[in-house]
């Protein structure tokens, strides 16, 4: 805990030290990926992502554990963007570097679309805008083993929710895909802004709850299905 507590306090003299004039604003985009009749893509079509995103320019990056190309990046003048797979090969996660304004990254998100528009149209996969693969059920042959998950599988070895034959509870988080928005606040702003996020979670929901169809059928108790992930 003293170590974690010490972290946030370098990163945020670091950060106040600068006297930004406008605060920094990173986003982590998810989305998952479907053939043509909305089921995951396989591991292959993820695969002639890299390799399509090689050819336009982008570095591969490498996962030290497997040795298996796991996404791409592209240096900025001041920013790197990445693209990779989350727990699940099959949802591309866009992890934009950080701006000072929105519409900075709008124009990255829209340039982002046309380089995937003639993968998509070659490889017939799709990028939803959904929380959730719709028809593929979580399982461990979704699983993208790399560094920071590998250990996952033993972590988190229970079946209260997935069948044995299928993985481990932590395959669930194969197929969920949430975005994330990243703003940048200085040490006295936190409990505020904890406190105002936490207050508008039901708005947040309200807004963002579009996954209540997976596994082929409308879930009957919840509208947000990734939520109850973590539960």
């Amino acid at each position: 805990m003293e170590e974690i507590v010490q972290y946030y306090k370098d990163k945020f003299a670091a950060m106040e030290s600068l006297r930004r004039e406008r605060r920094k604003i990173g986003v982590e985009l998810k989305f998952p990926v479907v053939d043509e009749w909305g089921n995951a893509v396989d591991y292959g079509t993820i695969k002639k992502l890299w390799t399509h995103f090689q050819r336009l320019g982008w570095e591969k990056e490498v996962d030290s554990y497997t040795g298996e190309t796991v996404g791409v990046k592209k240096r900025g003048t001041e920013a790197t963007d990445h693209i990779s797979t989350e727990t699940g090969y099959c949802k591309v996660e866009f992890s934009l570097g950080q701006e000072e304004d929105l519409f900075k990254i709008s124009d990255k998100i829209t340039r982002l679309r046309e380089l995937i528009a003639s993968f998509s149209q070659a490889q017939r996969a799709f990028f939803l805008g959904y929380g959730i693969q719709p028809k593929t059920p979580p399982g461990k042959k979704l699983y993208m083993k790399k560094t920071r998950s590998v250990f996952w599988e033993r972590l988190f070895a229970s079946n209260n929710v997935v069948d044995q034959k299928d993985g481990t509870d932590v395959h669930l988080f194969t197929i969920p895909a949430s975005s994330q928005v990243h703003i940048e606040i200085g040490s006295k702003e936190v409990v505020d802004a904890i406190n105002v996020f936490n207050g508008l979670a039901g708005a947040q929901i309200a807004l963002n709850a579009n996954s209540p169809v997976w596994k082929n059928r409308i879930d009957p108790n919840y509208k947000a299905v990734g939520e109850v992930f973590w539960d």
